[in-house]
């Protein structure tokens, strides 16, 4: 189990993977349960799907056997961090109180960090980082900046496997990795 824990809390949690001027830094609400468990980022079923498409869309090298995809992040010029670090079952357990600071200490970080671009790996953290709903915009978001940071709706859930593709390599043409 992770070694790390959430600020203020006894339970585990996973580390933000982050340095300084990063390509892209991924934002998520919070960690799964699963996850925290294995001590490693994106370990459900879902999550397999995230570093698949990041791997064929060319943003991440096949990790080695017995290695996991979030200890490339770095080396490729990527970071990962969620709003929240409570892990919990469903994302929908995350209160308001618990978005809100989480969007400080993650908007401190992309102004400490200077990532070219924000991603959400869900929409829900762009709208809680951006203050606003996101109502049918996928994708770089024209004109948005978060501490001169472009920002970028990754369509990778529950969408076909040729859509999420395609939002992997804009995602790699708008950070010129």
């Amino acid at each position: 189990m992770s070694k790390n824990h959430a600020r203020g809390s006894t339970k585990p949690s996973l580390p933000d993977i982050v340095r300084p001027e990063m390509k892209v830094l991924f934002v998520g609400i919070n960690p799964a349960l699963e996850s925290v468990r294995v001590g490693h980022y994106h370990q459900g079923r879902l999550g397999r799907r995230f570093w698949r498409v990041l791997v064929e869309g060319g943003l991440l090298p096949e990790p080695a056997p017995g290695r996991f995809h979030d200890e490339y992040l770095l080396k490729s010029g990527l970071g990962i961090t969620d709003l929240v670090k409570r892990p919990t079952r469903s994302a929908r357990e995350v209160t308001r109180a618990e978005l809100e600071a989480g969007r400080k200490r993650v908007l401190r970080i992309i102004g400490r960090c200077r990532p070219r671009v924000v991603c959400g790996v869900y929409k829900r953290a762009l709208e809680v980082l951006l203050g606003r709903r996101l109502t049918g915009e996928w994708g770089l978001l024209e004109g948005e900046r978060i501490a001169g940071a472009r920002v970028l709706a990754l369509r990778w859930a529950y969408v076909e496997w040729e859509v999420a593709l395609a939002s992997v390599r804009e995602l790699r043409r708008v950070a010129e990795v």
